[in-house]
Parts: structure tokens; sequence; C-alpha cells
């Protein structure tokens, strides 16, 4: 069991890997980022959110 996000473990599974996503009894948790107008370092937050 491992928790991941699921653009990487498709692109895994479209590979060739032994994945298989469980849906029942699963926890599904949301995630948001933000890239503030105008901030400093706004191509770094770009690229973190990016990874």
């Amino acid at each position: 069991m491992a928790g991941a996000f699921d653009g990487r473990l498709i692109a895994a599974i479209h590979q060739g890997a032994p994945i298989k996503f469980v849906w029942e009894g699963a926890y599904v948790a949301y995630t948001y980022m933000t890239v503030l107008k105008g901030e400093p370092n706004t191509g770094n937050a770009q690229r973190l959110i990016a990874f």
C-alpha cells in the first residue's frame, strides 16, 4: 500500500509496472498550491508545482 500522485502511477502502469488501484476504503485528500502574482520567486514556485 502506498500514497502517491495518480499521474505518476498511471505513467508507471502504462510502462508496465505491476501497480493496481484499489478504491474501496480509500482515503482521498486534496492539496492545492497557489502562485501569488508579483512574488519574486514565481518561477521557482511554478517549478515546484510541476514537480
